[in-house]
């Protein structure tokens, strides 16, 4: 189902059944899956209220929620998983993106109850920074007329935490950072430059992991 709720406000509702049956010699199992209820608002236009239309060109936020039942002859599990997201696009250039999980499941098996949460939060910005550059010919009559091209550097930065925690287990989490950027000098001439590093520490054994990666690229085309 959805619905207007009002020009700029969307709303989402969904729902998923399925059961399936089996006899095997004579042993009969029911198994069923519910996703009741699924629910994605968005909401478009944010730039319209307040402060954030003095600096933003464009804001959009999207909120999802789900809830689902899994049952067998042996238990069930229950779980539930909320994603906000918020999108905007500033008068400066700037593009950032925010974004935010949450997810709890709790299962019971043979009347033993376990369960299990995690969350994580990403931050993503991008910065295009454009140039218009010209050179001239050494020639007499023609040295003031120049060839002129147009160049652009793109920059990005990825920030990412992540962390999750279960009845039995340690909480183990992760960070990752990854700055990165292009360069247009022009249709014939690209390259880019990344750096990825990623942390993971805690968890069963409370080991800590670390990587770096650097990326370097350039393209020439004749």
């Amino acid at each position: 189902s959805r619905m207007a709720l009002t020009q700029d406000i969307g709303l989402d509702v969904k729902a998923r059944f399925n059961v399936a049956e089996s006899d095997r010699q004579g042993k009969q199992s029911r198994n069923t899956q519910h996703v009741w209820p699924s629910v994605n608002i968005n909401w478009r236009g944010m730039e319209k209220i307040g402060l954030i239309g003095r600096y933003a060109k464009r804001s959009d936020i999207a909120v999802g929620f789900d809830r689902r039942t899994t049952k067998d002859a042996v238990g069930n599990q229950v779980s539930y998983s909320l994603a906000p997201n918020w999108n905007l696009e500033w008068k400066n250039r700037l593009t950032s993106n925010v974004g935010f999980t949450y997810k709890k499941s709790t299962t019971v098996r043979n009347d033993r109850e376990s369960w299990e949460s995690s969350y994580g939060v990403n931050l993503n910005l991008k910065y295009d920074i454009e140039g218009k550059q010209g050179f001239g010919l050494p020639l007499p009559f023609i040295s003031q007329k120049k060839v002129s091209f147009k160049s652009t550097l793109t920059t990005n930065l990825g920030i990412g935490y992540a962390t999750s925690v279960a009845f039995n287990r340690p909480r183990g989490s992760s960070l990752g950072v990854t700055p990165s950027m292009s360069y247009r000098f022009s249709n014939t001439i690209t390259g880019s430059l990344g750096i990825n590093y990623n942390r993971n520490w805690g968890g069963q054994y409370g080991y800590v992991y670390q990587q770096l990666g650097v990326r370097v690229e350039a393209e020439f085309k004749f």
